[in-house]
């Protein structure tokens, strides 16, 4: 058994494996397989070439031995997802944490968009932004 793991290990040696980018083409080939499944999807031949090249590209990226090529790939991929990660992700789970905060209210200024917190249930108040000094009514 050792023989044959020592082989698979040099047959690795130089090349690419796992990274970013060939997990998240897991991650999507593995959720479109399961939506195409899930809702009876049967367009014809798109969904499953489509599948079928997600798959392609993934093993083709495990197995290269260009690993300087596939880094630069998943840089690219990697400045993207930081882009998606900053921009949505970031934004929901604060979206949620302020929902379920039970002692303060959280709004947005209308001129400068800076994220204003305040305690609940106090009526309507007028509320200045520390920033641009604009006034605002709003509810808590």
């Amino acid at each position: 058994m050792y023989n044959f793991f020592e082989k698979i290990r040099q047959f690795m040696f130089g090349r690419n494996g796992f990274d970013q980018l060939g997990i998240a083409l897991l991650v999507l080939y593995f959720l479109l397989n399961f939506i195409r499944n899930f809702f009876w999807l049967s367009f014809g031949w798109v969904p499953f070439l489509v599948l079928l090249l997600l798959l392609i590209l993934f093993f083709f990226r495990f197995f290269s031995k260009n690993v300087w090529k596939r880094q630069k790939e998943n840089e690219m991929f990697m400045k993207f997802w930081r882009v998606i990660q900053k921009n949505i992700i970031e934004k929901i789970s604060n979206a949620v944490r302020h929902a379920q905060d039970p002692v303060y209210k959280y709004f947005h200024c209308p001129r400068c968009r800076a994220t204003l917190r305040l305690p609940r249930n106090r009526g309507k108040i007028d509320i200045t932004c520390p920033k641009c000094n604009y006034t605002f009514r709003r509810k808590t």
